[in-house]
């Protein structure tokens, strides 16, 4: 029997990865399937979809810096 499921595809690396299996355990269930290690099948809603750039943009906020050198240059006038 065939199963249709409307979703999209989301391509992420191993620690994303993690994390989107986390948020799918703790807040709302949105992954429909997990195709391999970089990919994951998540439903397909407007509401999900915001979710998931909100939370990715937090995550990705929590787990990046800038190079202190780099954003000091920036703030001199010349």
């Amino acid at each position: 029997m065939v199963r249709l499921m409307r979703g999209r595809l989301i391509e992420c690396d191993v620690a994303l990865r993690e994390y989107l299996r986390h948020l799918n355990a703790t807040k709302t269930s949105f992954i429909l399937d997990e195709l391999d290690s970089r990919h994951l099948f998540v439903k397909d809603s407007d509401e999900i979809m915001a979710f998931l750039k909100t939370e990715i943009e937090k995550w990705h906020d929590l787990n990046s810096f800038e190079d202190e050198d780099d954003f000091e240059s920036e703030m001199i006038e010349p």
